[in-house]
């Protein structure tokens, strides 16, 4: 379908009629006299309509920036200026501008006008080239990225306007969108306005029919970035409509004289203007009055922009004190993050530390007792050694099998495994019943020989099962104790652990029997990191009585 582009556009309507207006200034003195009779009067040029459309939210597509905003500045100019009624201007932008609604309103307005009605249409928006046809198209709000029977052809938009039952005097398609050249068919008849014939032939010229393009590129992509929050044609295009000081102009001018050299020595895109290959089409002209020069003042309309304006930069202003407030407070709220994250930096490592000499004391305690025990089988060498006999019978020996750890919070090693592994293998040594004898983490602190198990990631994977894609993974009771009955223990402890967005650890403790598949476990508790150590220890000793009593009865 070719490369996706950031605007597709015929040149804008609002694009022709800047050319047609953005007229020298040493030419306002030529402007026809609409004092008498003229074939340029208001009644020989008759009613004008547009429908605007200009798309930045698309569904899919990548949203733009200035094209909503081009669209209805153009509709503002044209009523204001160039004597639009409004209820004859259509504007669709985001939502509305869908690929059914877009047709209806064309089909709607082209069928309905007269002999003596003008239609201007201006689209800005993301346009495509079909790899396969070479056709070009308008992509409306909801179009699939890969879908051209979701975006509005060429084909159908030049079928539509150069239909013969369309019986509009002119019509013209402004295009701001990639790859709008393909609607072109022919180039342009420029009337020159430097001669004094040019309000005479402007006048015959206005009297056929004519059916006319004007895009913002070739076959090429152009630019949703210009000026002042407008597209680069865009923004040339309504300063040369501001800006025309000729009381009639047709568009082709304008566009040549106001727009084609800035846009093109500016921008990497070459715009265009040509005609719509119809019958229709009598090589007539596009032409605009300008309703702020007649009477050679401006309207009531125009003075009354001036206080708008003067609202409107009294509005910017006090947005962009408000976003310099808002970077202030961000600026406070990272540097705030960044404190706290040392200090909860400085506990771990005290935590780590409180840890590591908890161990050293361990380790000593237990090299002094074996030195105790040597020095008591010296002073008895005359008694007999004690015969070798299994060294924990009857004892329920217990397998810590993979634990389940979910971090949700940016401090995720606060509370790990091996941590979580060292005060459960504590609280085991304290009850005499028990002996870990397998487990899948690494022990140190103990007399007793703990054997190493490394599952297979298939074997681990089916231990925590996870029923829905936003479920928490859930244990596998009964896979936990088969595999507990493979390695010969008779229970196996497991350990689910989260942290909140908050930082709190939540957990819940299983205590399987691999003989039954029975599992004992405790509702989920919840505690800060630093009461996390007493909590756990409480929910295990709880456990572990429970499992005696059950193995008693």
């Amino acid at each position: 379908m070719g490369l996706p582009c950031r605007r597709w556009r015929p040149f804008p309507a609002a694009a022709v009629l800047l050319l047609l207006l953005h007229v020298p200034a040493a030419a306002s003195d030529r402007g026809l006299d609409l004092a008498g009779p003229s074939p340029l009067s208001d009644e020989a040029l008759g009613t004008y309509h547009a429908l605007i459309v200009g798309i930045n939210a698309y569904q899919e597509w990548n949203p733009l920036q200035t094209a909503v905003k081009d669209a209805a500045v153009l509709r503002d100019i044209l009523v204001k200026r160039y004597g639009f009624n409004e209820e004859n201007v259509v504007l669709r932008t985001d939502h509305e501008a869908t690929r059914l609604r877009i047709l209806q309103d064309l089909r709607s307005m082209a069928s309905s006008l007269g002999d003596s009605d003008n239609l201007l249409v201006y689209f800005a928006g993301h346009g495509q080239l079909d790899d396969l046809t070479g056709d070009g198209y308008w992509i409306p709000v909801e179009g699939k990225l890969k879908n051209p029977g979701t975006w509005i052809s060429h084909g159908t938009l030049k079928g539509i306007l150069g239909s013969e039952k369309v019986r509009a005097k002119n019509v013209v398609v402004v295009v701001d969108s990639c790859y709008s050249g393909t609607l072109l068919r022919g180039g342009p008849s420029l009337l020159k306005m430097d001669e004094r014939s040019y309000e005479d032939k402007l006048a015959e010229a206005a009297s056929r029919r004519s059916r006319q393009v004007i895009t913002s590129g070739g076959l090429e992509p152009v630019t949703d970035g210009g000026r002042d929050g407008h597209s680069l044609f865009a923004f040339y295009l309504l300063r040369a409509l501001r800006e025309n000081d000729r009381k009639v102009v047709d568009l082709e001018n304008l566009f040549h004289t106001r727009v084609w050299e800035p846009v093109t020595s500016i921008g990497d895109q070459r715009p265009n203007v040509g005609r719509l290959k119809s019958p229709m089409d009598e090589d007539g002209q596009f032409v605009l009055k300008n309703q702020s020069l007649i009477g050679g003042a401006e309207t009531s309309s125009l003075r009354q922009e001036a206080p708008a304006r003067k609202r409107l930069e009294e509005e910017l202003a006090r947005l962009e004190a408000e976003r310099s407030r808002l970077e202030q407070e961000r600026k406070v709220l990272e540097a705030k993050k960044k404190l706290e994250a040392e200090r909860l930096a400085l506990e771990r490592e005290k935590q780590r530390l409180a840890l590591e000499t908890e161990r050293k004391r361990l380790e000593l305690e237990k090299v002094r007792t074996k030195e105790g025990a040597a020095r008591e089988a010296k002073d008895v060498q005359a008694a007999p050694l004690p015969q070798p006999r299994d060294p924990d019978p009857g004892k329920i020996t217990v397998a810590a099998l993979p634990w389940h750890f979910n971090y949700r919070c940016q401090w995720t090693n606060r509370i790990d495994t091996d941590y979580t592994h060292l005060l459960v293998l504590e609280e085991l040594l304290e009850f005499k019943d028990f002996r870990m004898t397998h487990s899948c983490y690494p022990s140190e602190n103990t007399d007793h020989e703990i054997q190493r198990v490394r599952l297979d990631p298939g074997d681990a994977e089916r231990l925590w099962v996870k029923k829905g894609f936003f479920s928490e993974p859930e244990l596998d009771v009964q896979a936990a104790a088969e595999l507990g009955r493979e390695l010969g223990v008779d229970s196996v402890f497991m350990t689910q652990v989260r942290n909140s967005m908050d930082c709190k650890a939540s957990f819940r403790l299983f205590l399987v029997d691999t003989a039954t598949g029975e599992v004992m476990t405790e509702k989920e508790l919840s505690s800060g990191y630093r009461s996390y150590a007493q909590v756990l220890e409480r929910v295990v000793q709880r456990l572990l009585r429970r499992r005696l009593a059950a193995d008693r009865e």
